[in-house]
């Protein structure tokens, strides 16, 4: 019969391995400012999972939602990008606890909000100049369509058919 010798001469300790702990970097890394770059065409809608007409859209015609990222990590600070960009103070702060729970420090979510930042949409001085043009062109259309039919009515649905394809045409692409 076998028995386990455990005497102290034949007992040797094994190796001890020191693991190095990693310590926060202070900035994002490439990979992880090229996710929040991603995120500078992403709608509000990305946040959200698909309803039941998206996902029928999706499987009839093949259509794939591409701007979810595989990474946990990567896919937090798209959100995050996204939030900063187009969403409110709570959402913000939600998507905020979420990357700290992901494991990024604060400078690198500081990071983030500085390049995210720059993806909120500003419009020129150009841009509303044309909107109020375009605006006082349509309620002249309007003025003077009521003075010779009497309708307002009347008035105001040929004046937008007038104008729409104008505002159609000359509204700013992003």
């Amino acid at each position: 019969m076998a028995y386990l010798d455990l005497s102290v001469a034949e007992l040797h300790l094994a190796p001890v391995t020191s693991r190095s702990v990693e310590l926060p970097r202070r900035g994002l890394s490439p990979t992880e400012r090229e996710a929040v770059r991603l995120a500078r065409q992403d709608k509000p809608g990305s946040l959200k999972p698909a309803g039941r007409l998206r996902r029928m859209v999706q499987s009839v015609f093949g259509l794939s939602r591409p701007n979810r990222l595989a990474d946990p990590r990567l896919e937090g600070l798209r959100r995050f990008a996204v939030t900063i960009a187009h969403g409110g103070s709570t959402a913000i702060e939600r998507e905020e606890a979420q990357l700290r729970s992901l494991g990024f420090s604060e400078d690198q979510i500081a990071s983030a909000t500085a390049i995210a930042a720059g993806f909120r949409p500003r419009r020129s001085s150009k841009t509303v100049g044309m909107y109020v043009s375009l605006s006082a062109t349509t309620g002249g259309i309007f003025v003077w369509f009521d003075r010779y039919i009497g309708d307002p009515q009347i008035s105001f649905i040929l004046a937008m058919v007038l104008a729409l394809p104008v505002w159609a045409i000359a509204a700013p692409r992003s």
